[in-house]
């Protein structure tokens, strides 16, 4: 964070807005992994401006997404299907197919998080089917699979739940990706989808130490 902070000053003192931008959007994911929402979309909001002003049709669509997943995460469930549907409109048109999958995932998150686990089930059970068509882009496995078995596991499908939670443990390890990995681990300990209570206090400290590691701020 403290790396895209600064270049954003130096850009902004030699009078790069653009590629200050793009440093505030930088700073927005990691602010956004962190859970620091307020800070996310302060950021993010400056970095909107420029690229609306620029009208840079390549960022636009990824700032929607991102202002999404904050409203997503802040319970503004209707705002956040819009600026997705909006994203996602954007990166059809650009020919982008893996950041359309990205956005999938991304709603199927938000229906999930708006307690509708029958659409979040649908939409992350057919889009982990399209990825498994292309390549490069994994990086939306350890979420799809997150949800797909959180959506199950609310349904009463405990057994295919939990083995889809434990597939998505397996693939944010395999990435290294940390606020997945823990953030995956408070979704096995809340389905209750540990063998015993070993593993489960395993688990506890495994995710408290990326939580510390990574700064990500709790509820």
């Amino acid at each position: 964070l403290a790396h895209y902070v600064a270049s954003e000053e130096a850009y902004l003192k030699v009078g790069r807005r653009f590629d200050a931008a793009i440093a505030w959007a930088n700073q927005a994911e990691i602010l956004l992994e962190q859970r620091r929402y307020d800070e996310a979309g302060a950021v993010l909001h400056e970095a909107m401006r420029e690229w609306r002003a620029t009208r840079a049709l390549g960022e636009i669509p990824f700032g929607n997404y991102l202002l999404g997943c904050i409203a997503a995460r802040t319970g503004r469930f209707a705002e956040a299907e819009e600026l997705f549907a909006s994203s996602r409109h954007d990166y059809v048109a650009l020919g982008e197919a893996h950041e359309v999958l990205m956005i999938d995932a991304l709603t199927a998150e938000c229906h999930l998080l708006a307690g509708e686990p029958e659409r979040a089930l649908e939409l992350a059970t057919r889009t982990l089917s399209a990825i498994r068509q292309i390549d490069g882009v994994d990086n939306a496995l350890p979420l799809l699979e997150r949800v797909r078995g959180a959506a199950l596991a609310e349904l009463g499908q405990t057994e295919l739940g939990f083995r889809s939670l434990r597939a998505s443990l397996a693939a944010a390890l395999q990435r290294d990706a940390g606020h997945e990995v823990a953030t995956t681990l408070g979704a096995l300990l809340e389905a209750g989808a540990y063998e015993d209570e070993e593993e489960a206090a395993r688990w506890r400290r495994e995710r408290a130490t990326i939580v510390a590691t990574l700064g990500i701020v709790e509820p």
